[in-house]
């Protein structure tokens, strides 16, 4: 009984996750080229000040290239996805950087 009662939380929780993406994905796809650029630089500016905060926590301690290593990781990956999302897709922003 007790495993039909977590199953069923679990998918309804996953089904509440999923239908929460799929609006995220279309808030922004209604934004404008302009409005998803501003909206990938702030995160990226987020995920910046992320960085620089770890890295200042626990200076005495030895896992402070650790935290630093795992950010600057995060970023890129981040990065990566916002790249990809700027080169394919519908209101795509590859013509920006195409010379």
């Amino acid at each position: 009984m007790l495993q039909g009662t977590f199953e069923t939380i679990y998918h309804r929780l996953s089904h509440e996750a999923l239908l929460l993406w799929q609006d995220i994905l279309l808030w922004l796809g209604r934004r404008s080229d302009g409005e998803q650029l501003v909206i990938a630089c702030v995160f990226i500016l987020v995920l910046l000040l992320l960085i620089v905060r770890m890295s200042m926590r626990k200076k005495e301690s030895a896992s402070t290239g650790r935290n630093f290593g795992g950010s600057i990781l995060l970023v890129m990956i981040f990065a990566f996805g916002i790249g990809w999302m700027l080169d394919t897709g519908s209101g795509s922003l590859s013509f920006v950087f195409n010379a």
